[in-house]
């Protein structure tokens, strides 16, 4: 796997080719300059190679607070590592950290709904209903308990694989989705066992 290096347009582009490992990109913004530091530097977490005096520098950004740190460039050497950040690069910045909190509440709220349904079905196969999920009805000729089981440990799986892709947007998304589908579902269920 390379290490992608972002051009300014202002360095040759055969000068860098002696960086090993690196995936060239020249800057979209031709003959503007780089705007550290700023916003934009939590969007590039790659490095940059710029001109800075009479020579060449890697710019390196912490992906975890965005900090910029430039090390000297030296033909040949490959690509230098960046400094260590004082943050920690595990930590994240505060969009990352609210957007996780969000999943995990939300993950947290689907498996105690999912949970619900369970109580809930339970409750109504008491009654003389009939599983309407064909998955759900081949686990239940098992039995109650060890279909329970299994549709607990299908949610939690799914529940820490969203968690552990927490810092996609996506995932809150699709999260807060799964959440209304299961509070109608809750819901809905809630309401025919009470007529």
């Amino acid at each position: 796997m390379s290490t992608v290096l972002f051009v300014d347009p202002q360095v040759d582009v055969r000068l860098p080719a002696a960086l090993r490992g690196a995936e060239l990109k020249r800057e979209r913004r031709a003959g503007a300059a780089h705007a550290y530091p700023g916003p934009e530097r939590r969007l590039r977490p790659a490095p940059r190679l710029e001109p800075r005096g009479a020579g060449l520098a890697v710019v390196h950004t912490c992906p975890g607070c965005g900090r910029v740190s430039i090390v000297p460039y030296a033909p040949g050497a490959g690509l230098a590592a960046a400094p260590p950040c004082g943050c920690g690069a595990a930590v994240a910045s505060p969009a990352l950290r609210t957007r996780a909190l969000a999943v995990s509440g939300a993950l947290v709220v689907l498996w105690l709904l999912n949970l619900e349904d369970v109580l809930l079905t339970r409750r109504a196969l008491a009654l003389g209903a009939t599983e309407v999920n064909a998955i759900m009805g081949l686990f239940l000729r098992f039995g109650f308990v060890p279909a329970a089981l299994i549709k607990m440990a299908v949610v939690t799986a799914g529940a820490l694989f969203l968690w552990s892709q927490r810092r996609r947007r996506i995932v809150l998304l699709a999260s807060a989705g799964l959440v209304t589908v299961y509070v109608a579902l809750v819901v809905y269920e809630m309401v025919v066992l009470a007529g």
